[in-house]
């Protein structure tokens, strides 16, 4: 799925994630490729995670090495409630759990 609006206080996100909330649909992860095209030859990826998602990071881990990509990975964890992060789509989907 896509969103427009991200520089619009995440139109899109927002008004996406409000409606499935809504409609109590139940969204299992949502993984945010914010600037996938944004590289510079660094090779790395980093996954930002809510407490309850960590095995979304592992996965893509496990892909990493049983492939051979080789990217340089780091993970780190956001807490859902107090994350104070915001800008990219992601953070419309935390403000419905």
């Amino acid at each position: 799925m896509t969103f427009s609006g991200e520089e619009i206080d995440l139109f899109g996100s927002r008004s996406y994630s409000k409606e499935a909330y809504e409609r109590n649909e139940r969204i299992l992860v949502e993984i945010n490729a914010d600037m996938i095209g944004y590289d510079e030859g660094s090779r790395r990826m980093t996954i930002t995670a809510t407490e309850d998602v960590g095995w979304v990071a592992d996965i893509f881990e496990s892909i990493n090495t049983n492939y051979s990509i080789g990217l340089s990975i780091s993970c780190r964890e956001i807490d859902r409630a107090e994350h104070k992060m915001s800008g990219s789509n992601y953070a419309a989907f935390l403000t419905y759990g």
